[in-house]
């Protein structure tokens, strides 16, 4: 911790992840003891407060600008991805007025504050509906017909694609990052290059289909598809129930 002063971690910095799953942000707050950071997280200190307010360029951080920028920079073609702070120190920004850069954070960390709030009356309504469903499965009273899970729908296994196959933009691909809290997370999907080389038909995603993570730490987690897609296919240890 001593021995690398600039990432002791003060209350206003930003975080922003280097390594893997790129330009992920984090916003340091109250932080209640001494604390440092990997080897993959980049560590933003403002340097110029009366000319930058940094909820705002945490805001800006997490918009489609900056992931843009990080998409274009991003090594292609390697095993890990991997943002270079030379890069990172090139991303031009646009500063308004001080006064006018905290209207508008302030604008938007009350989003946010609702956006959190209502996360937190979903995952209430989310336990107390399950909290139903144990206790309706578990009425002996109620009439129940075991069947095996195989024998109710068919299911695909995703398509294991190769390092090659990855590319900065192109048909999406639903990898275990994509399934986070029982929500089909389609901002946060990989890419491959052209598909119509191989016969990928039988891994594509269609509305009402449900994806299954079957490794990893998210391993269990489910989330439905409610929309009509176009091109989206799963990758391995990914399980497309159809």
């Amino acid at each position: 911790y001593y021995e690398s002063e600039e990432i002791m971690l003060q209350n206003g910095d930003i975080l922003i992840s280097k390594d893997g799953t790129l330009g992920k942000i984090g916003y340091v707050k109250n932080i209640p003891f001494k604390c440092s950071v990997a080897s993959g997280i980049f560590v933003v200190r403002n340097l110029i407060p009366d000319k930058l307010d940094f909820d705002y360029l945490y805001h800006l951080l997490k918009s489609s600008v900056f992931r843009e920028y990080v998409n274009k920079k991003k090594t292609d073609g390697s095993t890990i991805n991997h943002l270079y702070q030379s890069d990172l120190e090139k991303f031009v920004i646009d500063i308004p007025d001080i006064k006018e850069q905290k209207k508008i954070s302030k604008l938007l960390n009350h989003i946010d504050k609702k956006i959190e709030n209502n996360k937190i009356i979903n995952k209430n309504i989310d336990k107390y509906s399950r909290l139903c469903l144990d206790k309706i499965m578990s009425n002996k009273n109620i009439k129940k017909e075991i069947i095996k899970f195989g024998d109710l729908f068919k299911s695909q296994a995703g398509y294991a694609f190769k390092s090659s196959d990855w590319k900065n933009n192109g048909d999406s691909v639903l990898t275990i990052k994509s399934l986070n809290d029982d929500i089909l997370n389609l901002k946060n999907v990989s890419y491959i290059n052209t598909i119509h080389e191989k016969n990928l038909e039988k891994y594509k995603v269609k509305n009402g289909n449900i994806v299954f993570a079957m490794s990893g730490n998210t391993i269990g987690k489910v989330g439905l598809v409610a929309t009509d897609l176009q091109n989206v296919y799963v990758n391995q240890r990914v399980l497309n129930i159809l």
